[in-house]
């Protein structure tokens, strides 16, 4: 399963299945009351799982909302999965990472080589090699970033993402030699070269909240010791902000590729606002596509602002509207936060929130400092990443948060992994 997040959503589909087959056995045996009490963070977000089938009551698409709940069963079924192989998961737990991330550094190097290889060979590669998406040929994710082999390009460049904060937490943990840090080569390009912003963007701040937090924690003592706390904190913060500002600016100024990316976004809404958009194929402008969604999200929001549209009603709500523009653009959802909002109103952005604040309070409480900073960092990541695509709604994104959501309450039971503090 871990090794099939960031490469196929059939892999991760069946591993469930298998798991939960070998799981049986445990099912009407398992001590249910001792456990739950132990990991029960694991299954906070089971109250927010609940109002999407409370918001089954007022959805007029009951087709629709089913097939939501089907698509969202995993914020129950994962935990449970953890929940009856603890004892593997806890004592697995780095391997089981390392699983995720090797697998995708060696899918980013394959990536890379399809895209810089001749087409023609690309192209029977695509055709021939089983788990390989066909190579878009024209229009569609063609017009988007480079060729993504193995799953949307969007949510492969999340994946890859969320690989380049993991393979991050096993080298500064030193689960792993620092060799393993090569493994964030190829997963930087490979996110630099198919552009996804979203994806992008996480992994920039993801990695910059971990700089910052490893700066703190392990400079900060030491130099308050030589320099006084006021000329370490001004020294770190100066430090801080030339590496995490310097080393955006100089792979945006020696990336064509990204700067091209930001150029179109400029052109794009230049001329979207000019009224010349109207001269091109404007339906292929990204930027343009979030922007429209993001108003008639809100717009949602704003005619059922407590309870929403419905677990089922959020697209056809949408067509609506995207009916009634002058413009012609298809139907997306470019915010997790709206369309939250849209669906199921106040009462289920909040559930969704207030489970997570507390998940990520309860693994700062079992003092593996280690696990909960990662978990931090991890929230950050997917915090940004939600700002710019409803990733829930896919299901790679849907089963890494799951999964790693579950695996880190288990993962922070591990002993002996707590880093230093100021007073050790």
């Amino acid at each position: 399963m871990f090794g099939g997040l960031s490469v196929s959503k059939g892999l991760t589909t069946g591993c469930e299945f298998i798991i939960i087959a070998l799981s049986i056995d445990k099912v009407l045996k398992f001590d249910y009351r001792s456990y739950f009490k132990k990991y029960r963070s694991a299954f906070y977000f089971v109250p927010y799982f609940l109002i999407l089938i409370i918001g089954l009551l007022w959805t007029e698409q009951m087709h629709d909302g089913m097939k939501m709940i089907r698509h969202n069963h995993r914020w129950v079924v994962i935990p449970l999965l953890m929940l009856w192989n603890h004892e593997k998961i806890i004592n697995h737990f780095k391997f089981l990472l390392l699983t995720m991330v090797s697998v995708a550094g060696l899918a980013s190097i394959i990536t890379i080589l399809l895209n810089y290889t001749p087409l023609d060979f690309t192209l029977w590669v695509s055709e021939n090699v089983p788990m390989i998406h066909a190579y878009p040929k024209s229009g569609g994710d063609a017009h988007f970033g480079l060729y993504s082999p193995f799953a949307d390009r969007l949510q492969f460049s999340n994946m890859i993402g969320l690989a380049g904060i993991t393979t991050t937490f096993l080298v500064v943990t030193k689960r792993f030699k620092p060799i393993l840090l090569l493994n964030l080569l190829p997963i930087i390009f490979c996110s630099i070269i198919l552009g996804g912003r979203g994806g992008q963007l996480s992994l920039l701040v993801g990695l910059i909240v971990y700089f910052a937090i490893i700066l703190y924690r392990n400079s900060f003592p030491k130099l308050s010791k030589k320099m006084g706390k006021v000329a370490s904190s001004v020294t770190l913060v100066c430090f801080f902000l030339f590496i995490s500002l310097g080393v955006p600016f100089a792979t945006f100024k020696s990336s064509e590729s990204i700067q091209q990316r930001y150029r179109q976004l400029t052109w794009e809404l230049e001329t979207f606002y000019n009224g010349t958009y109207v001269n091109h194929e404007y339906v292929y402008f990204t930027s343009v596509r979030r922007i429209i969604s993001w108003q008639h999200l809100a717009e949602l929001f704003q005619e059922n602002p407590i309870l929403g549209v419905g677990t089922g009603d959020v697209k056809t709500e949408l067509h609506k509207k995207y009916a009634q523009d002058k413009y012609v653009f298809p139907v997306n959802i470019h915010s997790q936060y709206l369309f939250w909002l849209a669906g199921w109103g106040i009462i289920g952005f909040l559930s969704f929130i207030i489970a997570w604040f507390f998940w990520l309070k309860s693994l700062f409480k079992f003092k593996n400092y280690e696990v909960a900073i990662f978990a931090l960092v991890f929230s950050v990541f997917t915090l940004v990443s939600m700002g710019t695509d409803a990733i829930f709604i896919k299901q790679m994104d849907m089963m890494a948060f799951t999964v790693f959501m579950a695996v880190l309450v288990f993962g922070a039971q591990k002993k002996g992994l707590n880093i230093p503090t100021k007073t050790n």
